[in-house]
């Protein structure tokens, strides 16, 4: 049977980064604190009541992916101090400079988002995140890397995402996963899923008579454009509130590669992050 190797949070960085490299997944044991998931939890509960279940998509197989009983909030730089914390998170952004940089100066926050899932919610169809930009040949490079925080309790039977271990090496890149190759994501509140973009998973069926929240975190090459709309969902005002690499990965700042042409001026002019003004042109 196909499993999912857990970690220390404690591990040495570039073991834990080895273990993703070789099975395209690895969790990493209560990497946040109880007192750090419940400030999270607290911070994102007003969005959460106030958000329907399901989809507000047009399109059939958009409401299939998001789910009928299942609630989604974006923008979490926006609501949440605690989710600013998460972003900067050291095995985070270790993670992503480790798949992400040998292919951009750069990079970008792609997606901030709480899922709640209800009871009931069948599985999600089976995916990998860089289908998002499909132009890429396979396997190519890393285009994106994605997390899964457990903000409470992952179990087969509420749902845990379901995951290819291994996948993201597969030959062929159309070829469906068999039973026998996909296993999923048990692990505690405060753990952290860390699978790469081309990682084949879903979120599983919630069998439970209880809700189960995870938050999904992304990033992506920084000459590419992310999922979500940073820039109206994360408001100037609150930027200028943020670190100065908070703002760099919502894409407040200049993408000015070593080799080639600079990205996202203001007048022609490169955009800084600085602590004390938020943006300042040079």
């Amino acid at each position: 049977m196909a499993r999912i190797r857990h970690v220390d949070p404690d591990a040495p960085l570039d073991a834990v980064l080895d273990v993703i490299d070789a099975d395209g997944a690895v969790i990493i044991d209560e990497l946040l604190t109880g007192e750090e998931v419940a400030r999270l939890n607290a911070e994102l509960q007003p969005y959460v009541d106030d958000e329907p279940a399901g989809s507000r998509s047009r399109a059939a197989h958009h409401r299939i992916f998001h789910g009928a009983n299942t609630k989604r909030v974006c923008g979490l730089c926006e609501k949440s101090d605690a989710f600013v914390d998460v972003m900067l998170n050291r095995h985070l952004l270790a993670y992503a400079d480790r798949f992400l940089k040998p292919n951009a100066d750069e990079y970008w926050l792609n997606t901030s988002q709480l899922m709640y899932v209800g009871p009931g919610e069948p599985a999600q169809f089976l995916h990998r995140d860089e289908a998002n930009w499909p132009h890429f040949p396979w396997p190519g490079f890393e285009v994106t890397v994605s997390s899964m925080w457990a903000l409470s309790e992952f179990t087969a039977e509420n749902g845990a995402t379901v995951v290819a271990p291994g996948s993201h090496r597969w030959a062929d890149g159309t070829r469906v996963a068999t039973a026998d190759e996909l296993t999923q994501a048990e692990m505690a509140e405060g753990s952290a899923l860390f699978y790469t973009g081309k990682a084949i998973h879903g979120a599983g069926e919630n069998r439970a008579d209880r809700w189960r929240r995870g938050m999904h975190v992304s990033f992506v090459l920084a000459w590419l454009r992310p999922e979500e709309n940073h820039y109206l969902a994360v408001s100037e005002a609150r930027a200028r509130e943020l670190p100065a690499r908070a703002q760099q990965l919502l894409g407040y700042t200049t993408y000015h590669p070593a080799r080639g042409g600079r990205l996202g001026l203001v007048d022609f002019q490169e955009v800084l992050a600085t602590p004390e003004r938020g943006r300042a042109q040079v």
